[in-house]
C-alpha cells in the first residue's frame, strides 16, 4: 500500500482485510503512513488502523513514514531509515531482518545497524559539589567521533570557574566531531564573591559584574532577561580570565 501523495485522505491498507491468499501462504503487508490517529468524527481516517495486522490476518506488517525504529505490536513495526536525518531519533540508521517460520508464527526480528552517522543527545547533570565528567558521556572510541553528531544538554548548577573550564573543554573537543551543539539554558551558575573578585575588586568592571549578578538572580525579571544577564556575566568572567592568561 504505497502512498500516492503526502496526505492520501484514506487508510490505504483497508483493502488488505478482504484480500484472499492461497491456503498456507504468508500474508505480509507493506505500507507507508502513520498509526497514531485512531480515527475521526466521521469515521474516515487517513491513518493506518493500529490493529490492521490482526484485522487482515497478516503474518507481518512493515511500515514506513516514522523515521526511527518503532514497534507497534508483535506483528507491526516501523523499520526506520538507513541514515537518520535529525536528533529526533538517536543512534545509527538501521534496517530490520524479519524471519517468518510459517503462517501464524510470530516474526523473529533482528535490528541491523547500517548507518554511518551516530546521533546522540547526552544530558550532563551538574551540581557545584560534583565534577562534570564530559567525556564519560561520549563514545569511548575516539576514532568514531568524526561520524558522531552530538547535542549536549547541560542541567543543574555549576560554579563560575568550573563553567569556564567546562566550556573550554567543549570547545577543545568540538572539532573532533561531525557536529557538536550545546544547550546551556538549563544550567545555572553559582556565583561567589571570590568569583567576582577575579573579574575586578573595584571600578567599572566590578560595577558591571555586580549589576549582572543582581539581574541574573532577580526573580522579578523575565526568565529571558535573567538568562541574558547570566550569560553576559559568564562571558565577562571568561574574557577577564583569558586576558589574564
Amino acid at each position: 500500500a504505497p502512498a500516492p501523495r503526502r496526505f492520501p485522505g484514506v487508510d490505504l491498507t483497508a483493502w488488505m482485510d478482504g484480500c484472499a491468499t492461497p491456503e498456507g501462504h504468508l500474508r505480509i503487508g507493506l505500507a507507508h503512513g502513520g498509526v497514531l490517529d485512531f480515527g475521526s468524527d466521521d469515521g474516515v481516517s487517513e491513518t493506518i488502523a493500529p490493529d490492521r495486522a490482526a484485522r487482515a490476518r497478516l503474518d507481518y506488517l512493515a511500515l514506513g513514514d516514522w523515521h526511527g525504529l518503532w514497534q507497534l505490536n508483535e506483528l507491526t513495526r516501523y523499520s526506520g531509515t538507513p541514515e537518520h536525518d535529525r536528533f529526533k531519533h538517536e543512534g545509527r540508521g538501521a534496517c530490520l531482518a524479519v524471519t517468518l517460520a510459517g503462517p501464524g508464527a510470530l516474526p523473529v526480528v533482528e535490528e541491523i545497524s547500517v548507518g554511518r552517522f551516530d546521533w546522540r543527545q547526552p544530558v550532563l547533570r551538574i551540581t557545584p559539589e560534583t565534577q562534570a565528567d564530559l567525556e564519560a558521556l561520549l563514545p569511548p572510541d575516539r576514532l568514531a567521533w568524526k561520524d558522531t553528531l552530538v547535542r549536549l544538554t547541560m542541567t543543574g548548577w555549576i560554579r563560575l570557574p568550573d563553567r569556564l573550564a567546562l566550556m573550554e573543554d567543549i570547545e577543545r573537543l568540538k572539532p573532533e566531531f561531525c557536529h557538536f551543539a550545546v544547550v546551556e539554558d538549563q544550567l545555572q551558575t553559582d556565583y561567589s564573591p571570590d568569583d567576582l573578585d577575579e573579574i575586578a575588586r573595584s571600578g567599572a568592571l566590578r560595577m558591571a559584574a555586580d549589576e549582572l549578578q543582581q539581574a541574573a538572580n532577580d526573580a522579578s525579571l523575565a526568565q529571558r532577561d535573567r538568562a541574558i544577564a547570566e550569560a553576559a556575566l559568564n562571558r565577562l568572567y571568561g574574557f577577564v580570565k583569558r586576558g589574564a592568561a
